[in-house]
């Protein structure tokens, strides 16, 4: 799930994701505050593919994980979220706008 500085996601809505090889296996996970999140996983080798929280987003977003995306080289970044929490030695993208980690 980590193992490096960041995390990149595409916000997708679920009706316009199509998983090409392989099912899927989920699991809900509990954020200190209580919200859930639906974590989306290869059943077989456990790669990450998005989460969601459904109950919560009317429009169905889910967050893709951008490595496993067959388009992920013409993703590229908007937002960066928990700046707060940022690494010292991680740089900054310019022309990417920043959440201070309280604004979520």
């Amino acid at each position: 799930m980590g193992g490096g500085p960041c995390r990149f996601v595409a916000l997708v809505v679920s009706e316009q994701l199509k998983i090409t090889k392989g099912d899927l296996s989920h699991y809900d996970k509990v954020a200190d505050s209580g919200s859930t999140r639906r974590m989306a996983f290869c059943g077989v080798c456990g790669t990450q593919i998005y989460s969601a929280a459904p109950e919560a987003d009317p429009n169905g977003l889910v967050a893709l994980r951008a490595t496993t995306c067959a388009l992920r080289t013409e993703l590229r970044p908007a937002v960066e979220i928990w700046c707060d929490s940022r690494l010292p030695w991680f740089p900054e993208v310019p022309e990417v706008k920043m959440r201070r980690d309280r604004q979520l």
